[in-house]
């Protein structure tokens, strides 16, 4: 648990085409009976022809919805983007904490919120 009172039962990252200096990141956060489903992201500074940094990461999206599976899983469809939906495949690469498994799917979500 971190020290805002949220454990992160799953989470997914993305970049544009393998440049690391556009990236999403989604994050499922539990908290109580409560879910907090949020996105991050980044860009480049001074745009694609910049010094090759990044900004900071910064939130963008957020949904919160009642701790079941699907109400879970449906909102990770509702706040993912482009770059996660187009270069993450979360279909496969959704990583949920302490499932084997990857994948979104709400068999896998109800499997994390009993380990968390």
């Amino acid at each position: 648990m971190s020290a805002d009172n949220t454990t992160k039962i799953g989470y997914i990252n993305a970049c544009i085409a393998g440049d690391f200096r556009y990236a999403s990141r989604v994050e499922v956060l539990l908290e109580g009976t409560q879910a907090h489903v949020v996105l991050l992201e980044n860009a480049a500074v001074a745009g694609m022809d910049g010094p090759g940094t990044s900004t900071p990461f910064a939130e963008t999206r957020r949904k919160t919805v009642e701790a079941k599976p699907a109400d879970i899983v449906k909102a990770i469809k509702a706040v993912m983007d482009e770059t996660i939906t187009r270069y993450g495949k979360p279909t496969k690469n959704f990583v949920w904490v302490g499932v084997k498994e990857r994948g979104l799917s709400v068999a896998r979500c109800k499997e994390a919120l009993k380990i968390a």
